[in-house]
């Protein structure tokens, strides 16, 4: 029985523990070339944090950014639902079922939506997407190519006539160290850069104590 259990568990594709605790700063870029010669581009941080069953994501702002008024949204609305700004936490249980939530420290609010919510929220409802920031599986569909890459690492890539799509994989922390994808004509292109560190000793998500909960419908008036 031992030894049976023994290769069925080596024959799996990826480990069954989840990956190190750690706290990682992704880096998302975005350009974008339009028909009249605009070249547009976006830049913005975020603060990622994992342990065991729980992933937390915050936006990290620049130091002279204009201050957001959380009291009102940007459409009138007596409560605000732009969630940009607030610390984004999904976490699952026992049973694999996961749960998102927002928390606004200012007020020490907990925004939960109903798992039929989810996709408005953005949240696709992948814990592989969440944990991992891209679906494990997906790399095996990927060529693996020979190209320098640091320790541990190694590049994927997909393409086709139309688009492409290229991941550095990190298999030691496992957790991709950069993400991009474009089309062959070079009109568009994204890039997620990660930049992994050490998680903190104390976790966001440990110090909700005393934050009120409320439904995200509750938001809707």
């Amino acid at each position: 029985m031992k030894k049976t259990l023994f290769v069925i568990l080596s024959a799996l594709p990826f480990p069954l523990l989840a990956a190190p605790p750690l706290s990682a700063t992704l880096t998302y870029e975005s350009k974008t070339l339009t028909s009249d010669g605009v070249l547009k581009q976006t830049r913005f941080q975020e603060k990622l944090i994992r342990s065991d069953q729980a992933v937390w994501t915050q936006r990290l702002i620049p130091k002279g950014a204009p201050q957001h008024n959380h009291a009102e949204d940007d459409h009138g609305h007596k409560h605000n639902l732009n969630f940009a700004l607030d610390g984004k936490l999904i976490d699952r249980d026992a049973k694999g079922t996961l749960r998102l939530r927002y928390v606004r420290s200012e007020d020490k609010t907990i925004i939960e939506p109903r798992p039929t919510e989810y996709g408005m929220m953005g949240f696709d409802g992948s814990w592989e997407h969440a944990y991992y920031l891209l679906d494990r599986n997906d790399l095996k569909k990927m060529k693996a190519l020979d190209r320098a890459a640091p320790a541990n690492s190694r590049w994927y890539e997909l393409r086709n006539p139309q688009r492409y799509t290229l991941v550095l994989w990190d298999s030691r922390l496992e957790l991709p160290r950069s993400i991009e994808t474009g089309n062959s004509n070079g009109t568009f292109s994204n890039r997620i850069t990660i930049e992994p560190g050490t998680a903190p000793g104390t976790l966001p998500w440990q110090t909700l104590q005393g934050y009120r909960t409320i439904a995200y419908e509750d938001l809707l008036d």
